[in-house]
């Protein structure tokens, strides 16, 4: 993993790594990382600290998985105070955490999944069923404010899909805010006791912002690696994604130069970028179970 950039800084208590993807091409295998403690994901977006499960550890290093997008970074924290922690050192489940003192399996699929422990002992566990994901195809409603040097300007659509702005003749060659609004109608059957709700934006062009039923969720800006747990803004019935995405002013910038405006030539240059919330846009549900609790 030569193309991985690594920060480390060392506290009394504990280390912490950043790590930049120095490539076009996603990174994903076990990292190991020279301290020794417990580690934890930190999302670097919005500040919350995961405590993780699944690693491996002897007197001098620990290795766990990494996926690192493209161009992208991730932190991790590690507590040395907590060195002897159990964890999971293989595992056929999505994930693995630490909550309080037990670890927690955490998948998107339902059926049973196995566990070595750090002690050599093996857990199976068997995870709830599950409906498939919710995508969310088409029958949003867009609401467009664009900007240009000649004025602003207003549009409301109702979009069979997802697509880039430019595949939109109202909104081909302009720049602002877009506001996409979709309701959704969830079953009894997506909540209950260890299930929870994802929701994945999946590709957009712009800077975003996401609420669900009126709640602000917090969303990565890198597409691709924003899933966010909606399970407590989510309920049976009806529900409301609502996602407010921004543009550059490269597109208005450069339709304003095609056009001849004087003042603006320098634009023509430019290239058209893309624009818009891509998708597709998922809920995807999971089930947890714990693996084992340490006393």
């Amino acid at each position: 993993m030569s193309d991985i950039v690594p920060v480390h800084r060392r506290t009394a208590t504990g280390d912490a790594w950043f790590l930049y993807n120095n490539s076009a091409h996603p990174i994903e295998g076990t990292v190991t990382f020279t301290t020794t403690g417990a580690p934890s994901a930190v999302d670097l977006w919005t500040g919350a600290v995961t405590p993780l499960g699944e690693y491996k550890a002897d007197a001098k290093t620990v290795s766990l998985p990494v996926r690192i997008e493209a161009e992208d970074t991730t932190a991790f924290l590690f507590d040395r105070r907590s060195a002897k922690t159990m964890s999971v050192v293989d595992t056929n489940a999505d994930q693995v955490l630490r909550v309080g003192k037990s670890l927690v399996a955490q998948d998107e699929q339902g059926g049973t999944r196995t566990f070595t422990l750090s002690d050599g002992t093996k857990r199976t566990v068997t995870l709830p069923d599950l409906p498939g994901p919710a995508v969310l195809y088409g029958g949003w409603e867009l609401s467009a404010t664009t900007t240009a040097p000649t004025g602003t300007s207003k549009t409301a659509l109702t979009l069979d899909s997802l697509k880039d702005w430019k595949d939109i003749p109202e909104l081909n060659g302009k720049s602002g805010a877009g506001v996409y609004t979709k309701s959704v109608d969830l079953p009894v059957s997506w909540k209950g006791i260890n299930r929870g709700v994802t929701l994945k934006l999946g590709e957009f062009a712009g800077a975003v912002r996401v609420w669900v039923n009126g709640k602000a969720v917090p969303v990565s800006e890198v597409p691709g690696t924003n899933a966010v747990d909606v399970t407590d803004q989510l309920r049976i019935g009806a529900n409301t994604v609502k996602v407010e995405l921004s543009t550059t002013l490269n597109n208005a910038m450069r339709t304003t130069a095609k056009a001849g405006t004087p003042g603006y030539s320098s634009f023509a240059s430019r290239p058209e970028l893309p624009t818009g919330l891509l998708g597709p846009v998922e809920l995807v549900p999971y089930g947890r179970a714990t693996v084992t609790t340490v006393k």
